[in-house]
């Protein structure tokens, strides 16, 4: 058996209280409730960077380059990646979910007034 970060032998399961059992499943659901408000926010943002993406692709698989003169094309992927890089700001501003939004997500997710996962924690 592995010893934790602090020295100690892992209780074993039918050792915890619980409470402590209760901490637990709630931090792993307030884990799993970041990754689905990081989620929220960050796909929005990519697709907004893959719609232009999508149309450079597009027009690449037509063959317009091949039939356009050089300055065109120089223009034509020019004007394609300042279209990606402004799509892409939305992307600097992303960020980690705190515990708190993570805490509010599984209350407004119970569908209980009393707010479950507040009070737990």
């Amino acid at each position: 058996m592995s010893a934790s970060r602090d020295g100690k032998l892992p209780r074993r399961p039918q050792d915890r209280t619980p409470e402590e059992t209760a901490r637990d499943l709630l931090e792993r659901a307030i884990g799993r409730a970041r990754y689905a408000v990081f989620w929220e926010r960050a796909w929005p943002a990519f697709a907004r960077v893959g719609v232009p993406l999508a149309l450079f692709l597009a027009v690449s698989f037509a063959g317009v380059w091949v039939s356009a003169p050089v300055w065109a094309r120089i223009v034509g992927v020019v004007l394609f990646a300042l279209a990606i890089l402004f799509a892409a700001r939305p992307l600097l501003a992303l960020r980690w979910p705190s515990r708190e939004e993570a805490v509010a997500r599984l209350d407004a997710r119970s569908a209980l007034a009393h707010r479950p996962a507040t009070a737990i924690s």
